[in-house]
């Protein structure tokens, strides 16, 4: 889809009069003056053709605190979460048509995410910050997708209960990658531009396609471990 984007001033939220033929939003606060994010909402809803938004970034100069204000469009389906000031993912309940999320908070490392898992997303892109990322991500009970970047290797044991199917890493720190075999339903993974990584480990033998793209580090020999493969790239 294309999307046709309006900005909003959240400082200034009540100078736009209607959505007209925009299809997308950008949420910013030039100014860096703090909104009631209970009157945006409200705003919003009121809004003739609001029904017709169905992409939002809440970019970095955002003052909005979480993401409730999604509850205000009804037909939202693709959410970035670039905003400085997030500080959790409460109100991703509303989220009840997405297909997919981006959160890239590099400015807020304490940010929390635990409340992804309230969602039914099956598709997530993730700036990792921390190891409790790894633990929201496992209880992602719809995940298909993610694509991630910046992060140490994961406990796949945490994931053995999330349906993932295909795993992006990109720009990791991890040396080590492995027992995947622990995620059933995984059956492609990517590695791309991770400079660090030398080689994978353990049992991979839920995977039958890797590419791996821009690691120069790579032990070779640590393909053995997986067994099933049917495409490397």
């Amino acid at each position: 889809m294309i999307f046709k984007t309006i900005e909003l001033n959240e400082s200034k939220f009540s100078e736009i009069k209607s959505i007209g033929n925009f299809n997308a939003m950008e949420l910013n606060n030039d100014l860096n003056v703090d909104v009631d994010v209970n009157d945006l909402c409200n705003y919003l809803k009121s809004l003739n053709g609001i029904d017709k938004i169905t992409a939002l970034s809440i970019n970095p100069t955002s003052h909005l605190k979480n993401v409730e204000i999604i509850k205000a469009f009804p037909n939202l389906k693709v959410l970035y979460v670039y905003g400085n000031k997030i500080k959790s993912l409460d109100g991703i309940e509303w989220f009840y048509k997405g297909d997919y999320i981006d959160i890239n908070i590099c400015e807020n490392p304490e940010r929390d995410i635990l409340k992804i898992s309230d969602s039914k997303l099956k598709k997530i892109c993730l700036y990792y910050q921390n190891k409790e990322d790894f633990d929201a991500i496992a209880n992602c009970h719809f995940l298909t997708e993610i694509y991630i970047t910046h992060c140490i290797s994961p406990d796949f044991y945490k994931w053995r209960n999330v349906p993932l199917e295909y795993i992006k890493f990109s720009q990791c720190d991890f040396k080590e990658l492995g027992n995947m075999s622990y995620v059933k339903t995984l059956k492609s993974v990517t590695v791309a531009g991770c400079n660090k990584f030398e080689r994978f480990i353990g049992n991979n033998s839920s995977v039958n396609c890797i590419t791996i793209v821009g690691c120069k580090n790579l032990d070779l020999n640590s393909l053995n471990t997986f067994k099933k493969i049917r495409s490397i790239a």
